[in-house]
């Protein structure tokens, strides 16, 4: 570990951090080797951020005495190489975007720190001598770490010792074979209350959460007992872990090796907080409930605050509800129970967490607005902000719908942990042997589905927006892969359906209320049609007839630890009346028509695990199922593609492997073939943006679209401790009026 022996100044955009004394640029505390006039060229860019710097203003800093030929040769260089070193590109660019014919601009928001940074650095590796051997640099890291957790305790009998404190960072990485995802509709990390500890969720390759522990006096995180499955989790007053998993709410006590099961249904999912008398408040968007701190009966309530936090005053909650004409989050303050209105304090685009300060008696809010992570003065007895939000996080990972968001901190303010947004996806072509034929569309974005257009000129597919925290459906060329955002909303926006003659689609949509079907004319002038009905609407097909749009009632349809799910039908033909198609005791979801009609291929958990089903299908005054299920997986199945002449039925296994079984229609029972496996979807891939995971197959079933990662770079949770050492006047403020 090193520190700087005297502040200097450091600015700090997205994983990267610059130094403009040293001209050393890092990212994620590591050195970046970049040297030059590329760094030369990074170094004016960031002296004037969002401003254009002009070529000739480059050439009298950089190449004064070059002639033309050669400064335009050297820059053209330079501004390649940079952008190399950065992983960004000319076309949709994240950091340097080109002003044709003038010059460049830096695009991305910065951050100027002026005390040092405490950093890790990784000596040369070094050969292990014995198999008790540990390197020098987790020694390093055990001391870090250790003189992190036990900052709190310090902190609490003598603040003055800590003055004057250090910016210290450093990353927090789940466990090998796991993968974090974004925020999505679900808390997924959480710092404990005293800043000692940090539980987060991270995906294996079947794509099921598991929920692990890091103890900040720890080299390593733990797995949390029985969290397979995990859904939210938060903690309570006393350190002890409450999380979903399985459909069941369980508390894990602090030092405890089992959880406690406190609700064998889960009654809401987001997050939650102890109300007094030990009763359990457990909150989503759209409902609450209350259930006994010690496991008991669950009380539904009418209405509910949304993302709650006691304010020390014991009586206040600061909560978040969505106002659906400004299309963000207004943070406020009520008592619980209190008829009273409740009083406003921002506008944000999540949820939001107070903190205390440590160098003053008031403390903070954090929020995120535009991508970015905010703090902003607030004073927990008047219930007043003071001053303009300032950015600690150019971008931090959230999902607006629900208010979620990637980052946490500690009650006591030394320790925030945020999450890192990194683009790294691209859909590209695959043979049946999974070797890569071409790219399929732009690198370096958030998604990880795609849909066909019947005539398969064109792919639909769900793209992640980290300024607005949601997903707009682009429309993607399959012979150039140019790309174009088809529909953009200023709320979430996914899981496209084609009609059969290729001229709409059909979508799901959130804003006043759970996602709704929607069907949007491709063609000519835009038309748009909205579909009654109550619960979630997540469309997975269209019949080939064109009457009937499928869809699954639940918001986590791939995932049978979710609970309860059916598959419904809109008849288009009656007016979009809704019925049930598959409606049991059991989670089904993902339904997909035959091409002949004839025949529904959809998921059930009957056996134990989401495997694939055939069924005989008809049309009576709606869409019906009759006749025997047909078992057709059995690796477990999470999204399912017929090929155009119905021949082979494609499924996603729960392990990221693709497979094809054979299908023979024609008779009055099904031939059904034995699956398979030709290829598999990288875990990456899969864990690089909250949405559906999907692929699609050309028609003549030998070259399928699916979703890949094109970049290294993955995500990190990222600790810092003391981190109010990063508000400084230098930073940028942001506005939090009403907009």
């Amino acid at each position: 570990m090193s520190s700087q022996p005297a502040p200097q100044p450091r600015i700090v955009f997205e994983p990267f951090d610059f130094s403009p004394a040293s001209g050393e640029l890092r990212r994620h505390g590591r050195a970046v080797r970049l040297q030059g006039q590329p760094i030369q060229v990074l170094e004016a860019l960031l002296a004037e951020p969002g401003q254009l710097v002009t070529r000739e203003s480059l050439q009298q800093r950089i190449w004064s005495g070059a002639v033309s030929g050669d400064f335009e040769h050297g820059l053209n260089a330079a501004v390649n190489k940079l952008r190399q070193a950065l992983g960004d590109s000319a076309e949709d660019p994240r950091f340097v975007e080109t002003i044709a014919g003038k010059g460049y601009r830096f695009i991305a928001a910065t951050v100027q720190l002026q005390r040092p940074v405490l950093e890790m650095k990784a000596p040369p590796p070094v050969q292990a001598k014995t198999a008790f051997y540990r390197p020098v640099w987790a020694v390093a890291l055990a001391a870090l770490v250790a003189v992190g957790g036990a900052g709190y305790w310090i902190g609490k009998r003598s603040r003055a010792m800590l003055e004057p404190v250090q910016l210290t960072q450093f990353p927090i990485t789940p466990p090998p074979g796991f993968l974090l995802e974004g925020a999505g509709n679900r808390q997924g990390m959480a710092v404990s209350p005293n800043g000692s500890k940090v539980a987060f969720t991270a995906m294996n390759s079947t794509g099921l959460f598991h929920i692990f522990v890091r103890a900040l006096g720890d080299l390593e995180s733990h797995e949390v007992p029985e969290s397979t499955g995990a859904g939210s989790l938060f903690w309570l007053p006393d350190e002890s872990l409450v999380y979903v998993a399985r459909g069941k709410v369980r508390r894990l006590a602090a030092g405890a090796q089992a959880a406690q099961i406190l609700s064998e249904k889960v009654p809401v999912s987001t997050s939650g907080i102890l109300l007094p008398q030990g009763r359990l408040l457990m909150t989503s968007r759209f409902r609450s409930a209350i259930i006994p701190a010690n496991g008991g009966p669950v009380e539904h309530l009418k209405a509910g605050l949304c993302w709650p936090q006691l304010l020390p005053d014991g009586e206040h909650i600061l909560h978040a509800a969505f106002d659906v004409k400004a299309a963000r989050w207004s943070i406020r303050t009520s008592r619980f129970n209190d008829p009273a209105a409740p009083r406003e304090i921002v506008m944000a685009d999540s949820r939001a967490i107070y903190t205390e300060s440590r160098r003053s008696g008031q403390g903070y809010l954090m929020y995120t607005r535009g991508g970015a992570l905010l703090a902003q003065a607030f004073d927990a007895r008047t219930l007043q902000t003071a001053g303009d939000a300032r950015v600690i996080v150019p971008r931090v990972s959230s999902f607006m719908p629900v208010g979620s968001a990637g980052f946490s901190v500690s009650s006591s303010g030394e320790l925030l942990v945020y999450q890192n947004v990194v683009h790294r996806s691209q859909m590209i072509w695959v043979d049946r042997g999974g070797r890569r034929l071409r790219a399929a569309g732009p690198d370096r974005i958030s998604t990880k589905d795609a849909r066909l257009s019947p005539d398969g000129k064109w792919f639909a597919s769900a793209v992640f927006d980290v300024e607005r925290g949601v997903t707009d459906i682009w429309l993607t060329d399959t012979a150039t892969g140019l790309s174009r955002r088809q529909i953009v909303s200023p709320v979430l926006t996914n899981s496209p359906v084609w009609s059969p003659d290729g001229k709409r689609l059909a979508f799901m949509r959130t804003l006043e209320s759970t996602p709704k079907l929607f069907v949007r004319t491709l063609e000519g002038q835009e038309a748009e049609q909205s579909l009654a009905g109550d619960g979630f609407q997540v469309p997975t097909d269209w019949t080939s007839d064109g009457r009937f749009i499928l869809y699954t009632d639940s918001g986590l349809p791939l995932v049978e630890n979710e609970g309860q799910a059916d598959i419904w039908v809109a008849d288009l033909a009656r007016g979009g009346k809704l019925s049930p198609l598959v409606k049991t005791q059991f989670h089904e979801a993902s339904a997909v028509t035959s091409p002949d009609g004839r025949w529904v291929a959809f998921m059930s958990s009957e056996s134990g695990r989401a495997e694939v089903y055939l069924q005989r299908l008809e049309i009576a005054d709606t869409l019906r199922v009759t006749g025997l299920r047909h078992p057709v997986s059995r690796q477990g199945a999470v999204c399912l593609r017929w090929r155009r002449d119905g021949k082979e039925l494609f499924y996603l296994a729960g392990d990221g492997q693709v497979y094809a079984v054979p299908m023979g229609l024609g008779a009055a029972e099904p031939r059904i073939g034995a699956p398979q496996p030709l290829f598999r979807i990288e875990a990456e891939a899969i864990a690089t943006t909250h949405s559906l995971t999907g692929f699609d197959v050309a028609a003549d079933g030998n070259s399928f679209v699916v979703p890949s990662v094109s970049s290294p770079e993955a995500s990190t949770l990222v600790a810092v401790q003391n981190w109010e050492e990063m508000l400084k006047p230098t930073a940028v403020p942001i506005s939090t009026s009403r907009r």
